[in-house]
């Protein structure tokens, strides 16, 4: 069976280019009807926490990202290691060196490997120095533990970054030594930010979680993940985790660097919320609006899936679509004083006054009912839609930009759209006495 692994230290957050990493084992395992294994790599007892690996356990999850066995500890394997190391110290392939234990890397020849992704790859063994394998506080490298690790649990191929390229050999070498079935080895592009240099906080979030709190759908991050580097043979806008798995070869998975752009990832992000029906969006949107102090107990199922589907085409983020529902879940605005004016005195006291009471008169309160009230009170007075429109608009939502006005009112309410009207004319009104009497 084919079986891979993901090998996370605890030191840190899930970052892009480590789920990236999980997100290409996992689609293989799970398009070969293999096993995905979690080990966790705890060996740095300074650094590793139980809380990083909390939030790389979080990062997963959120993702998607199932394992089928673990998540196993280095650090509950020493023993084992240990053990492994002084049997090549018996047979005088490792020496030791005070507390150390050092392999004695041969100077003859080459070790030779075909990587899935990169081809052949040949390198001197003259060039390659002895290999620490245990170090004088007892714990294993990097290059011993995981050759053991990926031995012990039948681990077949072994989907890591490009970064790890020059540690293959040396890890070749140890197999050989230990008598071990040498697994098939893929090594992926690199991760760089737009400007080609490699992917940093510099470029914007890199943990998986912050994309997560920024308002990102987890089928859109997995589906942006798994275009670095590989792309479906067939073009679609989105394709779902379940797709992907069908679709995906890790022979089409290209040597070259793979570039992050965020606005990519924004311009997909939007295209999964669109796909969602307001009730499936509705719990994802849920803790935003909460989180920016909306009380939703006032407000029916309806109404609240309404407020999504009005401006659900517009937003980017879960996080931006909570932003642009203020007005619509607030009861008072914050205008910019000086603004409003503008827009409230492209007519007199005497005219807001007659639209604000035949718009009180509009029954039933649809769009339809407020668009033909509205223009007919307009054409009635020689007035242009344009530049009553946008007074309206601010005047009801702070906003110079909404979806239609009309659409607005109407999910507004008639008592909310009159009272807020009266309210900016009388802010207005209370500034610049004069105006009122214009």
């Amino acid at each position: 069976m084919i079986k891979v692994r993901f090998a996370p230290s605890p030191t840190g957050a899930l970052h892009i280019g480590g789920a990236h990493t999980a997100l290409f084992n996992w689609l293989f395992a799970r398009r070969e009807g293999g096993n995905f294994v979690l080990r966790i790599e705890d060996t740095d007892r300074v650094r590793s926490t139980k809380e990083a690996e909390k939030t790389i356990l979080d990062g997963l999850e959120w993702l998607g990202i199932t394992w089928d066995e673990g998540p196993f500890y280095q650090s509950e394997r020493l023993d084992l290691y240990r053990g492994y190391a002084e049997q090549l110290v018996k047979e005088d392939l490792a020496y030791r060196e005070d507390s150390a234990i050092i392999f004695r890397t041969p100077k003859e020849g080459s070790t030779y490997f075909r990587d899935i992704v990169w081809g052949d790859i040949k390198v001197k063994n003259e060039t390659l120095k002895d290999i620490v394998l245990i170090k004088s506080d007892g714990m294993p490298t990097y290059n011993f533990a995981v050759v053991v690790d990926d031995y012990t649990m039948g681990i077949t191929h072994v989907i890591r970054g490009e970064d790890h390229i020059p540690n293959t050999p040396k890890q070749i070498l140890i197999y050989r030594a230990l008598g071990f079935e040498v697994p098939e080895f893929a090594h992926l592009p690199m991760i760089l930010g737009p400007d080609k240099t490699k992917l940093s906080k510099r470029h914007g979030a890199t943990a998986v979680g912050e994309y997560r709190d920024m308002g990102y759908l987890s089928e859109a991050v997995f589906y942006y993940l798994s275009l670095l580097g590989w792309s479906p043979k067939e073009e679609q806008e989105i394709l779902y985790p379940q797709e992907i798995v069908k679709m995906f070869d890790l022979k089409d998975v290209t040597k070259r660097a793979a570039v992050f752009d965020l606005e990519k990832l924004r311009w997909i992000n939007k295209l999964f919320m669109k796909d969602k029906s307001p009730t499936e969006l509705m719990e994802y949107i849920k803790p935003f609006w909460l989180k920016r102090g909306y009380d939703l107990k006032g407000y029916t199922e309806e109404y609240l899936q309404d407020v999504i589907s009005i401006l659900q085409g517009r937003a980017y983020t879960l996080d931006e679509l909570a932003d642009y529902s203020d007005y619509l879940l607030k009861e008072s605005l914050d205008y910019d004083k000086i603004t409003l004016a503008e827009f409230i005195k492209v007519m007199s006291w005497e005219e807001w006054s007659s639209l604000i009471g035949a718009i009180e008169e509009i029954a039933p309160f649809t769009v339809e009912n407020i668009d033909s009230c509205v223009r007919h009170w307009l054409a009635d007075r020689g007035m242009k839609l344009k530049k009553v429109g946008q007074a309206l608009r601010y005047s009801l939502t702070a906003r110079r930009v909404t979806p239609g006005i009309f659409e607005v009112m109407a999910l507004l309410g008639r008592e909310r759209v009159v009272k807020r009207l009266k309210e900016a004319v009388n802010l207005v009104a209370g500034e610049s006495s004069n105006w009122q009497d214009a």
